[in-house]
């Protein structure tokens, strides 16, 4: 005689592969598409964003790097308000109104005056007159 053998049923969930239907894959297709799409812009955003820190950090390190200079060097050029003299001869020491060879110009920064106490290469201490 043959032994009856006891059958149970459950239910469980098992992964197995699974052909994809038609519309399935035309929404996926749409999806991955969408996807594409937004990845794409995140990537220009990205590299736009990268770019603008780029030149903000480039443009702070050019400015630090010229205030370094001018602290090591000690000076910097700038524009001054200044008086000019016109026919003064830096050999003569005098004003000439005939002698066009002496005739030379000179700007007289009033903060070289102050700071070193001379005006120019004329030698003019402050204070003195020509």
């Amino acid at each position: 005689m043959a032994k009856k053998i006891k059958v149970e049923m459950k239910s469980s969930r098992r992964w197995l592969r699974v052909n994809l239907t038609n519309e399935e894959l035309l929404a996926a297709g749409k999806l991955h598409a969408d996807r594409s799409i937004e990845f794409a812009a995140l990537e220009n955003d990205r590299k736009r964003i990268a770019d603008e820190f780029k030149a903000k950090t480039s443009a702070i390190e050019a400015e630090a790097c010229a205030l370094a200079a001018k602290i090591s060097s000690g000076y910097e050029f700038r524009y001054v308000p200044c008086t000019e003299y016109l026919g003064f001869s830096s050999t003569q020491g005098v004003l000439h109104g005939s002698k066009a060879s002496y005739w030379e110009s000179y700007c007289i920064a009033k903060c070289t005056c102050l700071v070193e106490g001379r005006c120019g290469s004329m030698g003019l201490m402050k204070g003195k007159s020509i």
